[in-house]
């Protein structure tokens, strides 16, 4: 079994908990760092590759040679550590999140709302189409916010993207999100997983690179850390995604106050349904026009 003492877990928002889970399911026989990519820069090369450099293995989300800091992508660091980067997954899937979406204006801007920078595409289609926001909270709770087909091309498509990602790294997890897609929650929005699937990929780690996990861990034992932020989700959407978990219309976010053209963000708050629905209206009215173009992310069949 090789001993590594220095590991750093490179990748986004995500990278963070599983360090921490690392550290300690192995009992601290080695030190697991969190470097988070989306926070460097080609200014930070210098710094990253003094971290880089000085750790026994790197275990990285697969990073593109175009992404803005080009210095940290997958293919770089193969080639500066043979044998030293293990790759897994970026836990994206809009399977039990199927319409919330990240969405800008044509300028590229980030289109905010009581869920930060994530928005319900059923929501924002509504708005866009003139119902006011008492005839969406009526329709959203009596009606798929989009025909079933579009939201169950829209999963099959998430589906593909992420399992043909996988097929070329180390470490793999669709068989383990197939498997419990309808019984747990394993995602908050599509790019924020729940304790329950980052223990299970962190565990899937520790194999790969014949590491013993000395404590087994369960979800219980911590806070969700990305879990801040939680999508609403209705009837007719659980119905249509066949949850046998607890779920509710109500949703965690942040208060949203307007000051001129701009919102600020103020505490957590657990919006009812209606109130999410009144919020985000309000919210796109400060600052969009309903015929202006917008783009997400996923790309969202249906939006303008």
């Amino acid at each position: 079994m090789p001993t590594f003492k220095q590991i750093i877990v490179l990748g986004n928002c995500q990278a963070r908990p599983v360090a921490t889970y690392l550290n300690e399911m192995t009992g601290g026989v080695s030190q697991y760092t969190p470097l988070i990519a989306h926070l460097s820069n080609s200014e930070q090369e210098a710094d990253d590759f003094r971290i880089l450099d000085a750790a026994d293995l790197i275990l990285t989300q697969p990073i593109e040679d175009t992404f803005k800091a080009s210095h940290l992508a997958t293919s770089l660091l193969k080639m500066r550590y043979p044998n030293n980067v293990i790759t897994w997954p970026n836990l994206f899937f809009i399977g039990q999140t199927p319409d919330i979406i990240s969405l800008r204006d044509e300028l590229g801007k980030v289109i905010n709302g009581p869920l930060e920078s994530y928005q319900s595409a059923g929501v924002v289609n509504c708005w866009q189409n003139g119902m006011n926001a008492d005839q969406a909270i009526e329709f959203l709770r009596n009606e798929l916010p989009f025909p079933a087909d579009v939201l169950k091309k829209a999963i099959v498509l998430s589906w593909e993207n992420l399992s043909t990602r996988e097929s070329q790294l180390d470490v793999r997890i669709t068989d383990f999100i197939e498997s419990r897609i309808e019984r747990e929650r394993l995602f908050f929005t599509f790019n924020h997983p729940s304790s329950r699937l980052l223990i299970e990929i962190s565990e899937r780690l520790c194999r790969v690179c014949d590491v013993p996990v000395i404590k087994p861990l369960i979800s219980e034992f911590f806070e969700e850390p990305l879990g801040r932020l939680t999508a609403p989700t209705t009837k007719c959407l659980a119905d249509l995604l066949g949850f046998k978990f607890p779920y509710t219309d109500a949703c965690k976010g942040i208060e949203i106050k307007f000051e001129k053209k701009f919102i600020v963000n103020g505490n957590r708050k657990i919006y009812s349904f209606n109130d999410f629905v009144h919020s985000t209206y309000m919210a796109l009215d400060h600052q969009l026009k309903k015929d202006q173009p917008v783009s997400s992310t996923p790309f969202f069949a249906g939006l303008q």
